[in-house]
């Protein structure tokens, strides 16, 4: 028997056993976790001396050249000493960090359907497929194109689609015959929305008018404003024209177009309103906010009109078209204070006509008194009040924005809630997104390095060569077979072990190769040692 380096203690009888035991203890060594800095190789079958091992949090060596490969882990079994020969109650905790498990899924709420885990489907790992299709299609949008069709470039805008019908164009309300574009900027590659006043001659007023206007417009920061970035003239249609260059939103549509259609046209004749009540509340606590932005700004919208205000998702309001009336109009000697309540009137009307369905409202004043008795009908008194408030800014009531949004304090509430509530949500959808991207790089790199034609003839990828086991890893983790040999189609296995091969875990499995005569144990950290080691062969290959 070989002599052991630890000398031998007398046993003391007398001694009590709690030192006895602390003695004997004291004795065993002391149990310290292999290094993330080093790996088993696997005997007589794998030569894996020459791999660089991975490390998942960086590596030390590399960080730092002047330190050894092999860095020294600190053991969180150890006991620590107070002075006083005895352990501290609480060990030192900052000597130790447990590592992230990166392929464990973090399944946080907010947990609306709570749902058992064999109830569940594989869409329960990515985001639900409505809300996939709605950005989908705002994405088809954004880069639609119409073969055929030329339209010039303005400025630095190119590849403009024109987001209008034929019969689309409007000038009652700005004046000139507008026409909206989809445009990539050449400067930054974003895609903005140009609104063009077909006929505008521009002068030397107008040309300072133009400049001035969007930049005080650009200062008007607001999520329920459509947020102005330039405004110029310019004559590359054929006709003098002016520009207004606005963020884009894929798939917006007007409040004109959204309920003054055919098809809502005789709703109220079914006793029941034509827009929800809870969904006007949230279109003026939007409105509001857009107009306070506005307002705040020294500034007046002038255009909250149905066919300005768009709808860029579910019940998401966004106030257009600002500022074009400020060029069109001039900036002369203006009473701001009027202008403000004129946008309240203009408000109180926007509501009168969405709560009774009829467009005409917004244009003849003669027809609102008919108007409030069928709003009436059929919507609360605190609504109705509210919308009677704003319309009477035609006449004596010059009471500012504020005092209003006193008034409707608690929809504000219930709408910030339902805000809140909704990003939750999203939050929770992102992140069952949050580790995708990890897998479609490991993907994307394993496909990469193997069944190259390049490597037919190279040893290191026989049967007998170091990067061999990547395939049966493979077949292990895409072609799993079971006892029949029938293929199996599991998608939690496949997700499972990306995640595992990814972080590169210590757990062992067994390889078989396709003709069943020889296998092989190995675990996930050497594979992804292997896979490291591959794909930095294959880039040295392509310098």
């Amino acid at each position: 028997m070989p002599k052991s380096s630890t000398p031998i203690k007398q046993y003391n009888p007398n001694a009590p056993d709690w030192i006895a035991a602390a003695t004997q203890a004291s004795e065993v060594p002391d149990f310290v976790p292999s290094g993330l800095g080093t790996i088993d190789t696997i005997e007589h079958t794998l030569d894996l001396a020459q791999a660089t091992p991975y490390e998942p949090f960086g590596n030390a060596a590399q960080t730092n050249p002047g330190h050894s490969n092999h860095s020294t882990q600190i053991n969180p079994y150890v006991q620590e000493s107070n002075g006083y020969g005895r352990s501290p109650y609480f060990q030192g905790q900052s000597n130790y960090t447990q590592p992230l498990q990166h392929h464990l899924y973090a399944a946080w709420g907010p947990h609306r359907e709570n749902l058992q885990l064999n109830q569940r489907a594989a869409q329960d790992f990515f985001i639900p497929e409505d809300l996939r299709q709605q950005l989908q299609k705002k994405t088809e949008a954004t880069m639609r194109s119409f073969s055929g069709i030329q339209l010039p470039d303005v400025e630095q805008f190119h590849s403009l689609v024109s987001l209008d019908m034929p019969t689309a164009r409007s000038e009652n309300l700005l004046g000139y015959p507008s026409w909206l574009y989809k445009a990539v900027s050449s400067l930054d590659g974003n895609v903005y929305c140009l609104r063009r006043l077909e006929g505008f001659v521009s002068t030397n007023q107008t040309h300072h008018d133009v400049k001035s206007v969007a930049q005080n417009w650009k200062r008007v920061r607001n999520g329920s404003v459509v947020t102005v970035h330039l405004a110029f003239a310019n004559s590359r249609f054929g006709t003098p024209s002016l520009f207004f260059v606005t963020d884009y939103h894929p798939l917006a549509e007007t409040l004109a177009a959204k309920h003054f259609n055919p098809q809502n046209r005789y709703s109220s004749r079914h006793n029941s309103p034509p827009v929800p009540e809870q969904t006007l509340w949230s279109y003026i606590v939007q409105i509001s906010n857009a107009l306070k932005a506005v307002h705040e700004a020294n500034l007046a919208a002038k255009v909250v009109d149905p066919t300005k205000v768009i709808l860029t998702s579910e019940n998401r309001l966004r106030l257009s078209g600002c500022g074009i009336l400020d060029v069109v109009q001039g900036q002369g000697p203006l009473n701001l204070s009027a202008q403000k309540s004129h946008d309240l009137y203009l408000f109180g009307n926007l509501i009168l006509a969405l709560g009774t369905n009829n467009a005409s409202n917004t244009q003849f004043k003669a027809n609102q008194p008919k108007a409030l008795e069928l709003f009436r009908r059929f919507y609360s008194p605190r609504l109705s009040t509210s919308v009677t408030w704003l319309l009477d800014h035609a006449n004596s009531n010059t009471e500012p924005l504020e005092t209003f949004l006193s008034t409707i304090s608690a929809e504000a509430i219930s709408f910030f809630d339902s805000s809140i509530t909704a990003n939750d949500t999203m939050v929770s959808h992102l992140n069952r997104e949050l580790e995708n991207s990890r897998l479609v790089r490991l993907m994307t790199k394993i496909d990469t390095i193997l069944g190259r034609p390049e490597y037919e003839h190279d040893r290191n990828w026989s049967e007998q060569g170091r990067y061999y086991p990547l395939t049966l890893v493979r077949d292990y983790i895409f072609h799993p077979v079971d006892s029949h040999g029938r293929g199996i189609i599991d998608l939690g296995h496949v997700i499972g072990c990306l995640n595992k091969l990814d972080v590169g875990l210590e757990e062992k499995f067994v390889l078989v190769s396709r003709d069943e005569q020889s296998t092989l144990t190995i675990s996930w950290r050497e594979a992804r040692v292997l896979v490291e080691g591959a794909w930095t062969d294959l880039r040295r290959r392509n310098l």
